[in-house]
């Protein structure tokens, strides 16, 4: 008789150990979704000398527009947005509007 409490121990570490493998396998399975902007400014190099990039900090929805906010690392300001603006139109697919307040640049 006591070895079935250690044989139930055994038993249910072993559940234990399959249910955590499986919660793991589909944890790792979840790729992290990049902001568009993210993608963007990746492939457009829109990034200061110690290869940092701005960050889309919140993207604010009202009637189908999104409106981005982006913090941005020493070195970047309005003008370095500015000068990818064409592209960034493309890629987005719209006209956009770029403007600075508070050290954020928001993009319309």
């Amino acid at each position: 008789m006591s070895n079935n409490g250690n044989l139930l121990q055994i038993i249910f570490d072993c559940v234990w150990g399959v249910g955590e493998n499986i919660y793991k396998l589909f944890q790792k399975r979840k790729e992290p979704v990049e902001a568009p902007l993210d993608i963007f400014f990746k492939k457009a190099g829109l990034c200061n000398r110690d290869q940092e990039y701005p960050k889309v900090i919140e993207t604010i929805v009202n009637n189908d527009e999104h409106m981005y906010k982006l913090s941005c690392p020493i070195g970047i300001g309005k003008r370095d947005f500015e000068k990818y603006e064409d592209a960034l139109e493309a890629y987005l697919g719209k006209k956009i509007y770029i403007e600075l307040s508070r050290g954020f640049i928001y993009i319309k």
